[in-house]
């Protein structure tokens, strides 16, 4: 094995001198194993180089702005543009340079640069017959491209020329599975949200989106219905990606701020990178790479907290005898909680009738809201509590049932309708009428 400034030469007896690998850094000692060469370099650099080219351990200097995953697949992006995975970066050859985008979907990877959009995979590289335009974001799933711009979202093919308009509304600076956002916007395949706030990053979860923006908000998109939450200082955010089995999402900030959502709360990491945060993409369920000021960063999360469900229930539960009325219960699934539910409600209180749906899903980053029929007898009395059995655990609720002083069909009676009183009513008046006109006389 011999070395000649960064190009790697292999000889043999049989074959003599030939070239085997081209590093991007000059080695300062190699080895020779069968049929791979290792080289070390100056400041760390790492590689291992065979005939289909060369793994780096750590990625070649440069100026990055984007990166994207998918099953342990990552690209990265910027003046030049890299494959990751177990821990080694490759680096392609691709035209152009400054990708400010990326998309990556089995294997295939879709650039978004200031002049061209280029497919890359293992096959080669492909420059997209598509006019770049006014475009900031791409989303590849299948052979269906989504390009959001200043001029809304188009969907592309990537099998034949062909573009369709999906939303003309306005600007968009972000596109991902199961919608879009921009200035004051949220996008899905359904409708379109209005917002309070300009939205620069969206991810899918579970039960719908979520989105973030300017002066710290998070836009959570579930089930039609848009809440906020926001983080603290106010930095604005610019990335968001979904941890793969969804028990929080990782948010970048415009100052490298590093954020977590639970799906309810935000809290801030001790850690700021050296400038914005302008990508993240999760290689796998503890790994993370991180684009910030240009660099690339690794997130390796390390003893979070374990999958578990916490149940908002009432202090105490008040109804009256011979009535009906709904136990709400709030079910926030944490660190990644999912699953089917058999609920069950018990009580220790004779004449108590309780209907509960037989099954629940719940999902991770999904407040779930379970509501029971609770239903007494006129002769039901007392009290006691209801017994909730959640996955195993069980809670309790006290449970009061107030009895009305006097009942006809389960409600309380008016005076009015009772015949006694009413007479009685009735010859007050006429002696009151009598009286009056005795006293005008």
């Amino acid at each position: 094995t011999l070395s000649s400034g960064n190009i790697m030469y292999m000889w043999s007896m049989d074959y003599g001198l030939k070239i085997f690998s081209t590093l991007t850094f000059k080695p300062v000692d190699i080895a020779c194993s069968m049929d791979k060469i290792y080289a070390i370099g100056p400041r760390g650099y790492y590689a291992e180089a065979s005939k289909n080219g060369s793994k780096l351990l750590f990625a070649p200097s440069g100026k990055y702005t984007t990166a994207s995953s998918d099953n342990g697949l990552a690209v990265v992006a910027g003046e030049k543009v890299l494959f990751y995975e177990d821990g080694y970066f490759k680096e392609v050859e691709a035209p152009g340079r400054n990708y400010k985008s990326s998309s990556l979907s089995n294997g295939l990877a879709i650039l978004l640069g200031d002049e061209k959009i280029v497919a890359v995979s293992e096959d080669g590289v492909k420059i997209l017959p598509y006019r770049v335009g006014e475009y900031n974001d791409l989303w590849l799933e299948g052979d269906r491209l989504l390009l959001a711009g200043r001029n809304g979202l188009i969907e592309a093919s990537l099998e034949e020329l062909n573009i369709r308009e999906l939303y003309s509304g306005g600007e968009l600076y972000s596109v991902s599975r199961g919608g879009a956002v921009g200035k004051n916007v949220i996008v899905t395949s359904s409708r379109e949200y209005r917002v309070n706030v300009s939205l620069k990053s969206v991810d899918t979860i579970p039960c719908g989106l979520l989105a973030v923006g300017d002066k710290g908000a998070l836009a959570v998109l579930r089930e039609d219905s848009i809440d906020y939450v926001y983080a603290t200082g106010g930095e604005n955010l610019r990335s968001v990606a979904v941890k793969p089995d969804s028990s929080y999402a990782l948010i970048g900030g415009a100052s490298g701020g590093l954020y977590l959502w639970d799906g309810y709360r935000v809290s801030q990491l001790p850690y700021r990178a050296s400038g914005e945060v302008s990508e993240i993409a999760w290689i796998n369920n503890s790994e993370a790479l991180i684009i910030a000021g240009g660099r690339i960063l690794l997130f390796r999360e390390e003893g979070y907290g374990e999958p578990r469900l916490e149940v908002g229930i009432p202090e105490t539960f008040r109804i009256y005898n011979g009535s009906e009325k709904s136990l709400k219960i709030t079910l926030n699934p944490l660190n990644g909680y999912t699953g089917t539910l058999e609920p069950t409600i018990l009580t220790d209180i004779e004449g108590v009738s309780i209907m509960v749906a037989e099954k629940l899903d719940v999902k991770p980053l999904c407040p779930t809201f379970l509501e029971a029929k609770i239903k007494t007898s006129p002769e039901a009395r007392g009290s006691g509590k209801l017994s909730i059995i959640l996955d195993g655990v069980e809670r309790e609720v006290p449970l009061i049932i107030e009895v009305r002083s006097k009942e006809t069909g389960g409600k309380s009676e008016s005076i009015l309708l009772n015949p006694t009183i009413t007479m009685i009513i009735g010859v007050l008046a006429v002696a009151v009428i009598v009286l009056s006109l005795i006293h005008i006389s």
